[in-house]
């Protein structure tokens, strides 16, 4: 059915941005790279976004997401 799919409005920048730390540089990753690091599976890490106990991914465009990495720390 066209039209049935729902897209979600990408969240302001700038709320995003006050909700990282800002104090250690960003290391942005793609999807692949922190399912690499961490060993969980894709759908894992969605449920845990879901759950507010895994980072939400931060907007860089309309489309493309990047999940932040502090450098320094874990």
């Amino acid at each position: 059915m066209l039209g049935s799919r729902r897209v979600r409005p990408a969240p302001e920048p700038s709320k995003m941005l006050d909700q990282i730390n800002t104090t250690a540089p960003l290391h942005l990753l793609r999807l692949p790279q922190v399912i690499e690091r961490t060993a969980l599976g894709r759908s894992t890490l969605y449920d845990r976004i879901a759950a507010g106990t895994f980072p939400a991914p931060v907007p860089l465009t309309a489309t493309a997401r990047r999940l932040a990495q502090r450098r320094g720390g874990r």
